[in-house]
């Protein structure tokens, strides 16, 4: 599947085809994580951060 790189405002921006993304496994709004490595760029799922009201609540003073 071919893409091109196009301006978007002041950012470089893909888009990608819906297809790609179905067959990824990924949905719109999910956040990812770019890893760049040897001339390439990785798009991989962030990993899901849990938090509890509890924990959050007993930081503070």
């Amino acid at each position: 599947m071919e893409a091109v790189i196009r301006k978007w405002g002041n950012s470089p921006a893909l888009r990608l085809p819906s297809a790609a993304l179905k067959a990824a496994g990924y949905a719109l709004e999910q956040k990812v994580e770019l890893v760049v490595s040897r001339g390439r760029i990785v798009i991989q799922p962030s990993e899901n951060v849990t938090y509890s009201l509890d924990n959050l609540l007993a930081g503070l003073s």
